[in-house]
């Protein structure tokens, strides 16, 4: 289950979005200030954080600045809604999308599933790196020295498979053989 981590100073606004969210199968934490965010953020191991541009105790920017700054809290996708295009200045500061206030619910619903299965799917090659690969130790059998043979010396299995020019071949002992050729003859480009 997707946990989304909601930093919004205008409670009705978290209020409706962690209800909706969470009608889709999210699990919602919330916060009305960036600072209290951060705080929560050691706890909750949010997946996607959805961060409010204009907060009291601090900007989005600021908040996002931070998050980046914690090294548990780093790779964590960010979204950040305003009703002022801000897109550049949240990009360059580290958030992972913008979404510009008043958006669509389904919008938010994709925008924070996609953004956690990426973040998965990021996060799985460094977790199967990190685990140690296991240690296989064979012992050598012994061979004795007329069987060893090199592989030059190998000679090649028969093909089980007719070459073409075999498909009007006898058929094998208690089967009739065909009449005709398997496969008709080309066609004739002479003209007569």
């Amino acid at each position: 289950m997707t946990r989304v981590m909601i930093v919004d100073d205008e409670l009705e606004m978290s209020r409706l979005l962690k209800m909706l969210l969470e009608m889709e199968g999210f699990t919602v934490a919330t916060s009305p200030t960036g600072k209290g965010a951060l705080e929560k953020a050691a706890l909750e191991a949010p997946d996607v954080f959805m961060v409010d541009y204009h907060l009291h105790d601090m900007s989005g920017e600021d908040l996002i600045r931070k998050l980046r700054a914690d090294p548990a809290l780093a790779s964590v996708p960010i979204v950040v809604a305003s009703g002022r295009d801000v897109e550049p200045e949240v990009k360059r500061a580290g958030a992972t999308d913008f979404m510009l206030k008043p958006f669509e619910p389904d919008a938010l619903i994709e925008t924070l599933k996609r953004l956690a299965a990426d973040a998965a799917v990021s996060a799985a090659p460094a977790q199967v790196e990190a685990a140690p690969a296991a240690e296989v130790k064979t012992e050598p059998q012994p061979t004795a020295p007329a069987e060893a043979a090199s592989v030059s010396e190998v000679p090649p299995a028969p093909s089980p498979v007719q070459p073409i020019s075999d498909l009007t071949a006898p058929a094998p002992s208690g089967m009739a053989a065909p009449t005709e050729p398997l496969v008709p003859p080309p066609p004739s480009t002479s003209k007569g």
